[in-house]
């Protein structure tokens, strides 16, 4: 495939999420669960205390990054 574009953002409210590590199953090593709160973030993040982040995904991973934040059952995703 061939990737061209910008970054996509998508904007992650924390405090939506349960922890339930969902997204994680798609994307190995892009979404991490904090050790801090037990809530996702990335490793750019891993030390936020911030409630809603927004997180540059590179185009190259974007499908596989889209379908696991489908997989959330806390609608903590939002992809702009």
């Amino acid at each position: 495939m061939n990737y061209t574009g910008k970054p996509k953002v998508i904007t992650v409210h924390r405090n939506r999420c349960i922890g339930c590590g969902y997204c994680l199953s798609e994307v190995h090593g892009f979404w991490i669960i904090s050790p801090n709160d037990g809530k996702i973030t990335t490793k750019e993040f891993i030390n936020t205390k911030e409630q809603i982040i927004k997180v540059s995904v590179p185009i190259e991973i974007l499908d596989c990054v889209k379908e696991s934040c489908g997989n959330c059952p806390a609608g903590v995703f939002k992809i702009q």
